[in-house]
This record gives C-alpha cells, structure tokens and sequence, in this order.
C-alpha cells in the first residue's frame, strides 16, 4: 500500500508541475506532458529488464529497494549530460535530428518484430570488464556492496541496472528531442518521469509480465516520433495531435494487456 501511495504521489506532483508549465505556455506544457508520459512509458520497459534482472542475480527484495535507489540516482546523473550534450550537438549540426529519427524509427521497428523469449539477461562486457580486474564474491553480504575491497552481488545487480539504462537512453532521449528542443522540457520531464519508479516498480511487479501489448504501443510511438523528427522542417504535426495519439496508444495497449493473453490474441 506504501508504494501505491509513493508512486500516486509522485506522479500527481509531475502532473501539477507538468500543468503549471501549462498554465505559462500552452505549447510549452503540451511538449512537457508528450515527453514526460513517453518517458514514463519507456521507464515502465526499463523496470521490466531490472525485473529480469533481479531474478537473474536472486536478489532479495529487501536489498531490490537499496538497488533501485541507488540505480535511480546513476539513472538521474547518467541522464542529464546525455541531454544536455544532445542539445548542444542539435544546435551545432541541425542535421543530427534526422540520425535520431531514422534511430527511433529503427528502435520502433525492432521492438515491433522481437520476440518475448528474445529478453534474456546475461552479465554484459562492462560487469565482465569489472570482475575480470577487481573482483567479485558471489553472494550477498547484507545491504553492502563492497566487503575488502571486493564487489558483493548487491554492486554487480546496480552495476548492471546503470549500464542497461545508456542502452535504454539511447531510445528515451532521442524520443525526448522528437518532441521538443527545449532544454528545460527535456531535463524536468526526464527527472519526473524517473524519480518515482522504486514505488512504481512494487506495484507493477506482480503483473509486470501481464503488460504484454504495451511493447507494441511503445513500437509505433518511437516510429511515429522518429518520422516527426525528419518531417519536422517540412511539415509540422502539432504538439497536442501528438499528446494525444500518445495517451491513446498507450491506454489502448494496457487495456488490451490486461484483458487478454497474448495466447488468447494469437489464437
């Protein structure tokens, strides 16, 4: 019940926020309210891959909070230099817009036709770089992530939640700049949609594999994100037609995934 409360909390703070920026510029608010429910949309994947992870590494759900905080915190400061150098890069070469929508439209792609047996975890080049020269114990040592000098498990399941995360960002911000190049927009929609997911994670774990169709939900938003991106110079679609094919694309798959198996549809 505590991570209910935690999570309708935080998302009803990034709406008042979202609509007070709303209130100063419509179009601000609007680019605010797309980027800010993409990035939400986007960060509920990501829980899905740290679930995978948990699993993986056995970890007790006790420490699952200790490495969801510190996770969350590297996900914050691995974020915002991606932004802000994504920024400064668009500004200098406007032609990088394009290579962020032919990469959205090729993410969208890949996720539409991957298959779910396709999402398995395995240690990646960074955790095997990191045992190879410091070394690592095999287990759990309480909430600590080093014992002498050594990595416990705790470290090597954070370590692999932040360097999954550069993977993940390299579909989340392009999608953020798709919808606008303010850098005030990007920064706090990125941070409101980030800072509840350790309650957010709690409350969908229980049914977090049942999402099914929300895969294919975010699949056509990141396409149709990347499309607007190379369009953008000679036809522009308008922030709220954007808002709200968003809202319904989203809405329209969790209905489906929570009201039918994927067996059930493949049927």
């Amino acid at each position: 019940m505590n991570n209910i409360i935690r999570s309708i909390f935080w998302i009803t703070v990034s709406l008042i926020f979202g609509a007070v920026v709303y209130q100063f510029n419509h179009e601000l608010g609007c680019q605010w309210f797309t980027a800010y429910i993409i990035e939400k949309s986007l960060s509920v994947d990501n829980l899905f891959v740290m679930y995978l992870i948990f699993n993986y590494f056995n970890t007790p759900e006790k420490l699952q909070h200790k490495a969801l905080n510190w996770g969350i915190m590297g996900v914050i400061l691995l974020r915002v230099p991606f932004i802000v150098g994504g920024a400064v890069l668009i500004n200098l070469f406007h032609p990088l817009i394009y290579v962020l929508g032919l990469m959205l439209i090729y993410s969208g792609i890949k996720i539409l036709f991957s298959q779910d047996e396709d999402t398995e975890i395995h240690e990646n080049a960074v955790v095997k770089w990191f045992k190879k020269h410091f070394g690592s114990y095999d287990g759990y040592y309480g909430a600590k992530f080093f014992i002498e000098g050594k990595a416990t498990v705790l470290f090597i399941v954070l370590l692999m939640i932040e360097t999954t995360d550069v993977i993940f960002a390299l579909d989340s911000i392009p999608a953020a700049f798709g919808v606008s190049r303010n850098l005030f927009i990007l920064l706090s929609s990125n941070i409101f949609a980030v800072i509840g997911l350790r309650a957010l994670y709690f409350v969908l774990v229980d049914f977090i594999e049942r999402l099914w169709a929300l895969k294919y939900g975010i699949s056509i938003i990141l396409t149709l994100i990347g499309v607007r991106m190379i369009i953008a110079d000679f036809i522009e679609i308008p922030i709220n037609i954007a808002l709200l094919s968003t809202l319904f694309l989203l809405i329209s798959t969790t209905i489906i995934s929570l009201s039918f198996s994927p067996k059930s549809v493949k049927a």
